[in-house]
């Protein structure tokens, strides 16, 4: 009978322990939701690039300046991050 007993106390306890993890608002349906600076993922772990460009036709003998393809490719990539996580107003 004592077993019996504990089975049924650890039943009770058990399913009172889950139904305290449930939240009681329900969390938003990506449709449901705005993309903002702050739900987005790609805002969070990307951000503007900063290169250094060369005046057009400058030598660069030690490769120290970004070249006329790279600082294109960086501000095209700025562009996107721009338009992609503006602040929200």
């Amino acid at each position: 009978m004592l077993n019996r007993n504990w089975k049924v106390a650890a039943s009770v306890l058990l399913c009172g322990t889950l139904v305290a993890c449930k939240t009681l608002e329900p969390s938003p349906v990506a449709s449901d939701t705005t993309p903002t600076r702050a739900l987005s993922s790609l805002c969070q772990i990307d951000a503007p690039l900063g290169y250094e460009p060369g005046a057009p036709g400058e030598a660069d003998p030690m490769n120290e300046l970004d070249s006329d393809a790279t600082v294109t490719a960086i501000q095209e990539h700025n562009a996107r991050y721009r338009a992609a996580c503006a602040p929200s107003p």
